[in-house]
């Protein structure tokens, strides 16, 4: 009944997509088994439909199996819990283009154009036989020790939580459509911090308290100072008033 229902949906789609389909695994592109495994949701589809298409004796039978398993729903292990997740396909990425490029021309991986116009260098994951390897580079450029875009963006983030507004008021935008930091110095000082005490947030969050202790502190002697001169001032008039 499975592979009937399969056969009837594959039959159905356009006919590159069957080709794709009927090859084997190991033949397929990267590109091509990502339409076979998009194109196979509609089979997985019309499985879980089977059971309405029994009909008669193979209806009676079906029910009969399934009253016959609900004696051992307790002995079912809970169900895992749903996860989108991500993997590689193949050490060969498909090919990525513009949507309007006539050429088709393909885009080669890279980070930053302002750092390096030329293409990111990758190199296959040693412990992922089946990994492109893209993401592994992409992972280390980010977490490099000598790359200041991170580390800027996280310690921003950190004292916008502290302080209900980051040194760069736009923690989402860096670049040219977003703010500038207020205080750039006291911004690379803290990204400096960060690196040196191995990427530690939970020492950020105390710099950050200490600082915020530190703020309350000064704006409570300020206030008091203010408040010690305008009573001193008071005291003054009056003292003027009564001797006239």
């Amino acid at each position: 009944m499975r592979d009937k229902t399969a056969k009837a949906v594959i039959e159905k789609l356009p006919k590159d997509i069957q080709a794709i389909m009927g090859k084997p695994a190991s033949e397929r592109t990267p590109y091509e088994q990502q339409i076979n495994d998009l194109a196979y949701r509609q089979v997985t589809d019309e499985f879980e439909k089977l059971d309405g298409k029994f009909k008669g004796a193979e209806k009676e039978k079906l029910d009969s199996l399934q009253k016959g398993l609900e004696q051992f729903d307790g002995l079912k292990p809970k169900a895992l819990p749903d996860a989108m997740l991500v993997t590689d396909i193949g050490r060969t990425a498909s090919p990525i283009t513009l949507p309007n490029d006539k050429a088709q021309t393909p885009i080669e991986p890279g980070l930053l154009t302002l750092l390096s116009e030329s293409p990111a260098s990758i190199e296959p994951a040693p412990n992922a036989p089946n990994s492109t390897g893209r993401r592994a580079v992409l992972a280390k450029w980010l977490g490099n020790a000598d790359n200041p875009f991170t580390t800027r963006v996280m310690v921003n983030r950190v004292w916008q939580h502290h302080f209900g507004r980051g040194l760069v008021a736009t923690p989402s935008d860096f670049g040219h459509l977003g703010d500038t930091p207020t205080h750039p110095e006291l911004l690379d000082w803290l990204a400096r911090y960060f690196v040196e005490h191995n990427w530690s947030i939970k020492e950020m969050h105390r710099l950050n308290r200490f600082e915020c202790n530190l703020s309350a502190g000064i704006e409570r002697r300020r206030e008091s100072a203010d408040f010690g001169i305008a009573t001193g001032l008071s005291r003054r008039r009056r003292s003027q008033s009564e001797s006239d």
